[in-house]
């Protein structure tokens, strides 16, 4: 009897210790993410939920990388896992919601664009988005999957992933979806044209927007950046806010550098 007491003791301590490592290496960050990242909160929330993972041996997350339009599709699909008020909770990218889209994600392997075949890591997701109705490829019949993604492209597919509705525009087919997320204030403060190569940070934050939004949220994430809202005007005047501001708080550090010398 005393020995069944033991095992169930030590296999609680382990279980325990177990728990608490996994609970600690959720709330580090990536070893190339510091403080100096404009968008450090995003990325760990993305990775504490298994939205992101680091890449190749080293583990980083390369915020400044591009991605290709397979990697960011991925990833908006793996994002609506967070939709509910549950994202607040503890990590847990293992919940029944997770695997059971995880599952039906194995459904969706067969050759659903010319270029995408069943075989590769990223078809489930291409084929479950084209099924769904969140993509719809190009008219030649591809998906371009290594094609380097622009920001209004990435912007299109999270706002059809996410369920957010927006105006068809005849003249510029991203003016309607660019306007909306300005509306709710989607768009990360350093995008400053249509058609820039989207960084890996700038997806983090686009993402961790789109879901605080849809939790009521978003006002609390952003803090003060709330200030800085771009929007179709400002990316058609090609200004990024963030760097406007850092320039402008420069300049103050200047002043009074120079106030503080001539006294």
């Amino acid at each position: 009897m005393k020995k069944l007491l033991m095992a169930m003791l030590l296999a609680m301590l382990v279980t325990a210790n177990t728990a608490f490592a996994l609970d600690a290496n959720f709330n580090k960050n990536f070893k190339d993410i510091d403080d100096k990242e404009d968008f450090k909160e995003a990325i760990l929330i993305l990775k504490q939920h298994g939205i992101v993972k680091g890449q190749g041996e080293t583990g980083e997350f390369k915020p400044k990388a591009s991605l290709n339009r397979a990697e960011l599709l991925k990833i908006l699909v793996e994002s609506m896992y967070a939709d509910g008020e549950k994202f607040d909770d503890l990590p847990n990218p293992y919940s029944t919601e997770i695997v059971k889209v995880k599952n039906e994600l194995e459904g969706y392997k067969a050759k659903c664009f010319e270029d995408v075949k069943g075989n590769e890591w990223f078809a489930k997701y291409i084929c479950y988005a084209k099924a769904k109705g969140w993509i719809k490829g190009y008219s030649d019949g591809k998906f371009r999957p290594a094609q380097i993604v622009n920001f209004v492209e990435a912007l299109k597919m999270a706002l059809e992933i996410h369920g957010i509705e927006y105006d068809e525009d005849k003249t510029e087919w991203f003016k309607g979806i660019v306007e909306r997320a300005a509306n709710h204030n989607l768009i990360p403060e350093d995008i400053s044209e249509f058609a820039q190569q989207l960084r890996r940070d700038q997806m983090a934050d686009l993402i961790a927007r789109i879901i605080k939004h849809k939790q009521g949220k978003l006002e609390d994430y952003l803090g003060a950046r709330k200030q800085l809202k771009v929007d179709y005007q400002t990316l058609k005047a090609k200004k990024n806010l963030l760097k406007e501001k850092k320039e402008k708080e420069n300049e103050v550090e200047v002043e009074d550098e120079d106030e503080d010398d001539s006294n």
